[in-house]
């Protein structure tokens, strides 16, 4: 191998990066740093491991998985950089991986998509919200643009330097999703038996990235993709589904009410689709049989333990639970200030009462009214259309793994109707890097604004 060609992309290190393997590697590296708490280790690995990839690999699609499972190894919801700041240097490391890529690989025929134009349109709202709200604190309204302008050029860059296009990403993204969710499930377990909660009665379940909801909400945003697998011509598919329904009840025993409600309407459908799809139909009917009889055996002699299951949403039903003057307040600052909004870095007095003093954004508990209340109509406007595009592509050449992927899509953006899970680093990332994906696997005319596509045409005639 000469040092050319360990550096143009086809060594055997950037086959390695880009293998399956590498995945669960890396899935296994944010474990280890999750259970040990140490979070800014494990960032730096996963750093360096980046501006390695992209060094190496002509096609750099393996940074999407660092950069997925980089909110994974978060242990801590209150991390201190006071005395760390010279970690922050670690920053330089992907971005020179970035800039060494990009220079060395070049981009070749890059066209603004649909989706891609979208997560540009959704950053105008970002950079415009909260004009004309008196006595804001500057820093705090810096600090909300540059993480909106952080998360659009990861985005952008990640798209030019994964170079993939029509070979299979949907499926390499699936692959991601079945790794983190294992990875959940883990996590999940790990903390229940640190704190002796075998029967989990503590369903606040804090694993330092998220809470038990956002943790609900992520796992069943990734849930679907192990029925695909299990749709797989592999020997021992059924165990997919083992892993799905095991993932299902995890879900349950969260005891997130809304997430529960929307996984328990899709269950059907995943179950259906698993064996419709299947490669190995009659493994597939014969596992989903046996998992059903039991689920109605222990329906009919243990009305406990589906008691206990759903304890939390059979005693509060489907009330707002303390929502209401959230959203009310959410609507009275988009009605005082509605084009704009009043930002993100908005701190309102009553939602800080609710869940003590921190940081964080105000969340007024429903994606709609979060948009509006923080970005006025011009945020509506512009996430109409993200969301536009992200469907429009999600349901164009529908494939088994695009159908998985969708479901989870739905489960999540439902939920965040009465939830903002969608506005909390990992599960706006996530939602991200699919329509990325979804959108690379289409050719141009099927994923190209029309006006675009249009003057790419008659820009191609005119040099003809």
């Amino acid at each position: 191998m000469t040092k050319n060609n360990v550096f143009n992309g086809r060594s055997g290190i950037a086959n390695f990066f880009n293998s399956y393997g590498f995945i669960w590697i890396v899935a296994l590296i944010t474990l280890v740093f999750w259970i040990t708490k140490q979070d800014f280790a494990g960032i730096a690995v996963l750093f360096v491991l980046m501006a390695a990839v992209l060094v190496f690999c002509e096609d750099a699609t393996p940074v999407l998985t660092l950069f997925v499972f980089m909110f994974f190894i978060f242990s801590n919801t209150s991390i201190s950089f006071e005395g760390r700041e010279l970690w922050c240097l670690l920053l330089l490391l992907p971005f020179a991986g970035f800039a060494y890529n990009i220079a060395k690989f070049k981009v070749k025929n890059f066209r603004m998509r649909g989706f891609s134009f979208a997560v540009l349109v959704a950053l105008v709202p970002w950079l415009l919200q909260g004009i004309g709200v008196k006595n804001r604190e500057v820093l705090r309204a810096l600090l909300v643009i540059a993480i909106a302008i952080v998360f659009a050029a990861v985005y952008f860059l990640i798209y030019l330097t994964s170079r993939r296009n029509k070979k299979n990403l949907v499926d390499y993204v699936a692959q991601v999703f079945l790794a983190v969710s294992v990875l959940i499930v883990t996590q999940i377990l790990i903390y229940h038996f640190r704190i002796g909660d075998y029967t989990f009665e503590d369903f606040y379940t804090r694993l330092g990235w998220g809470t038990r909801n956002p943790v609900a909400a992520i796992l069943a945003l990734t849930m679907p993709v192990t029925f695909y697998y299990s749709t797989k011509k592999y020997r021992f598919s059924f165990l997919f589904i083992i892993l799905g329904y095991a993932e299902y009840i995890m879900i349950l025993l969260l005891q997130s009410r809304g997430v529960t409600l929307f996984a328990t309407v899709a269950m059907p459908v995943l179950v259906v689709y698993s064996m419709l799809c299947s490669e190995r139909k009659l493994g597939n009917v014969v596992a989903n049989g046996i998992f059903i009889i039991v689920l109605i055996v222990v329906a009919i002699f243990q009305k406990d333990v589906i008691v206990n299951l759903l304890g939390r949403l059979l005693t509060s039903k489907l009330d707002e639970n303390g929502r209401k003057p959230l959203w009310a307040e959410g609507i009275d600052m988009f009605v005082k200030h509605p084009i704009f909004g009043v930002g993100f870095d908005y701190r309102s007095e009553l939602y800080y009462k609710t869940v003590g003093d921190g940081e964080g954004p105000t969340y007024y508990h429903s994606t709609f009214i979060q948009i509006y209340g923080a970005m006025g109509i011009i945020g509506g406007l512009a996430y109409a259309y993200l969301y536009y595009w992200r469907y429009r592509i999600a349901f164009t050449d529908l494939s088994n793994a695009k159908f998985a992927l969708l479901v989870g899509l739905v489960i999540f953006e439902c939920y965040c109707f009465i939830d903002t899970v969608i506005f909390q680093p990992v599960g706006y990332f996530l939602p991200l890097m699919v329509s990325m994906c979804m959108e690379k696997d289409l050719n141009e005319e099927q994923a190209t604004p029309l006006l675009f596509y249009k003057l790419g045409r008659r820009k191609k005639e005119i040099v003809a």
